[in-house]
C-alpha cells in the first residue's frame, strides 16, 4: 500500500513565506534550508501547502538549484513531501515519525548529562546560566514563539555543544524534525509555554552531579513527553494537520 498526500492547493507556501535575513557568506542552500525550516516549524508554511520551487527561489532571490538542493534536504528530513507526478507540499504530521525523533533524543541527550553532571567549569556554568536567565525574561515578558523556541533549542544544544557534539546536534535535529515541530506548533497556537523549572533542575543535575543514569533517562523522557499536554487539542483543532486524519488519500 502506498500512501500519498492531500495537496491543498488554496495554500501557497511561497505566498506565507516568512523571509529571514541572509547571514553574512552564507552559502545560498544553506540560507534557503534554514528559511524554509523555520517556515515549516512555525507554522507560516503550514501542513499541506503547496511548495513550488520556482515561486521560492523568486521570493528568496536565489536560482533554483539551492532551492532544489534544500527541499530535497527537507524531504529526507520528512518536512516536505513530493507526490509522484504531481507536486510538491508540506508534509503533514506523520505521529510514527514524531515517536521516532523524540526516541533519539531521549536515546543521546541524558548521556550528555550524565557526562556534564558535577564537572561543569565555571565557564560552561555562566552559559547555561544565562540561558536560564534568558529564559526567564522571555516568559516573563509574554508570548513570543519565536524567542520561546529559539532559547529552548538554544538550551538543548548547550548540551551537545558543551560535550563536543555538535555533529550530532545537527544529526539529532535533522531526525528529530517532525519531533520538533509539534513542540514549536505549541509555542505558535499558545497551547505550550516555557518550561523554565524543568530546565533549571536539569542544570541543578548538571551543576551537583550524583544523579543516576537510570533517574536521568527518566527525568528527560518525562521533559520531552510536554507535548502531551496539548497534542489532544492540536488534533482536535487542526486535524487536517496529520497524516491519516483526512489528511491522505490511500491508494492501494
Amino acid at each position: 500500500m502506498s500512501i500519498s498526500h492531500r495537496i491543498q492547493t488554496s495554500i501557497d507556501a511561497a505566498a506565507c513565506l516568512y523571509r529571514l535575513e541572509r547571514e553574512p557568506k552564507e552559502a545560498a542552500a544553506d540560507y534557503v534550508l534554514r528559511t524554509l525550516t523555520y517556515n515549516i516549524q512555525m507554522l507560516y508554511m503550514p501542513p499541506g501547502a503547496l511548495l513550488r520551487e520556482p515561486d521560492i527561489a523568486a521570493r528568496l532571490g536565489v536560482s533554483r538549484t539551492p532551492v532544489h538542493e534544500a527541499v530535497k534536504s527537507l524531504i529526507a528530513a520528512h518536512l516536505v513531501y513530493v507526490a509522484p507526478k504531481r507536486a510538491t507540499f508540506v508534509s503533514l504530521i506523520d505521529m510514527d515519525v514524531h515517536a521516532q525523533g523524540r526516541f533519539a533524543r531521549g536515546a543521546i541527550e541524558p548521556l550528555l548529562i550524565d557526562q556534564l553532571q558535577g564537572r561543569l567549569t565555571p565557564e560552561q556554568h555562566e552559559r547555561f546560566r544565562a540561558n536560564i536567565d534568558r529564559q526567564l525574561r522571555v516568559a516573563a515578558d509574554g508570548a513570543n514563539p519565536r524567542e520561546m523556541v529559539q532559547v529552548d533549542d538554544e538550551f538543548h544544544q548547550l548540551l551537545y555543544q558543551e560535550t563536543g557534539n555538535e555533529l550530532v546536534w545537527e544529526a539529532t535535529r535533522a531526525l528529530a524534525s517532525q519531533f520538533d515541530r509539534v513542540r514549536h506548533i505549541g509555542f505558535v497556537l499558545g497551547y505550550e509555554r516555557l518550561m523554565v523549572d524543568e530546565h533549571d533542575f536539569i542544570l541543578d543535575i548538571l551543576e551537583t552531579g550524583g544523579v543516576p543514569l537510570s533517574d536521568v533517562y527518566d527525568m528527560v523522557a518525562v521533559h520531552l513527553r510536554g507535548y502531551e499536554r496539548f497534542i489532544d487539542r492540536l488534533k482536535q483543532d487542526h486535524p487536517d494537520y496529520f497524516l491519516g486524519s483526512g489528511g491522505y488519500a490511500e491508494t492501494r
